[in-house]
């Protein structure tokens, strides 16, 4: 057996079995693990994410949805069409020029909150990089990223203001948080941290956040997260039609290409299944 197996590897490492068909098995496997695949809510798996959390949220007295990272509205129109304003949506949107779209598409929409502020680990001021391209809005971050690699330049600047979650929770009345979708653009893990009083106390029940290239702008890590969220989060990866746990942190988890997390307090970890 142990000829075998020695016989079998070098068959399938060997040079007789090229690098490249190695690459394309890589993609597929990224593919089939929907690594990679956050672009956009209609074929990432946050849909399927939503519908759940909704009816997590739907079932309390006051049920609460943050959007942070709005940008110019498409998650906030999916919450819009399932929810029919049963629940409070709050829309964090820091730029002046993506917040004027966002305010076309969803404002005025029943439970509906606008924000024009970004999220962070405290209040104050600070400088959003984007794009001139206005396809490219979902690329601002407070980070200047470096993105000659897939032919994007950011350029353009602006000053935004922040808050935390802890401080505008207080300020507005908020007791509890059902959902929490986090799309900041490598700035994730500082909202988080903005949020630490709430998240402690548990009030916060579930968090979806994107990890990818921009965190290596942020020089963040998803062993950060792990460190952050739990053992008071149980850690899934989102797939297309379902979540895959993560019960421990491993390196080879590390993948800097957009993929979205989910974070459930053990409470109500029950309703994705």
């Amino acid at each position: 057996m142990v000829a075998l197996k020695r016989a079998v590897k070098s068959i399938l490492f060997g040079p007789l079995v090229p690098q490249a068909a190695w690459v394309r098995l890589h993609r597929l496997a990224l593919q089939g693990m929907n690594i990679g695949s956050a672009g956009h809510p209609s074929d990432s798996g946050e849909l399927w994410v939503l519908d759940r959390a909704l009816r997590h949220a739907m079932a309390a007295e006051a049920p609460v949805v943050f959007d942070v990272g709005a940008n110019v509205g498409d998650y906030a129109e999916a919450v819009c069409e399932r929810a029919g304003g049963r629940v409070q949506l709050h829309c964090f949107e820091p730029s002046a020029k993506v917040f004027a779209k966002l305010e076309q598409r969803v404002g005025g929409k029943p439970g509906v909150t606008l924000h024009r502020v970004g999220l962070s680990d405290a209040p104050g001021e600070a400088v959003l990089h984007s794009s001139a391209n206005e396809a490219e809005s979902g690329m601002s971050s407070l980070y200047d990223r470096k993105l000659d690699h897939v032919g994007i330049r950011l350029g353009q600047t602006e000053t935004i203001h922040l808050t935390t979650i802890d401080r505008f929770c207080e300020a507005h009345g908020v007791e509890r948080v059902h959902f929490m979708k986090l799309d900041c653009e490598g700035h994730e893990l500082k909202v988080l941290a903005g949020g630490r009083r709430m998240i402690e106390r548990g009030a916060v029940d579930m968090v979806q956040f994107e990890f990818g290239g921009c965190n290596l702008d942020s020089r963040t890590y998803l062993k950060d997260f792990f460190d952050v969220l739990t053992p008071r989060y149980a850690l899934y990866r989102v797939l297309r039609r379902g979540v895959q746990p993560l019960p421990v942190y491993r390196e080879q988890d590390e993948i800097f290409t957009t993929t979205n997390f989910l974070a459930v307090r053990p409470e109500v970890a029950s309703l994705l299944g």
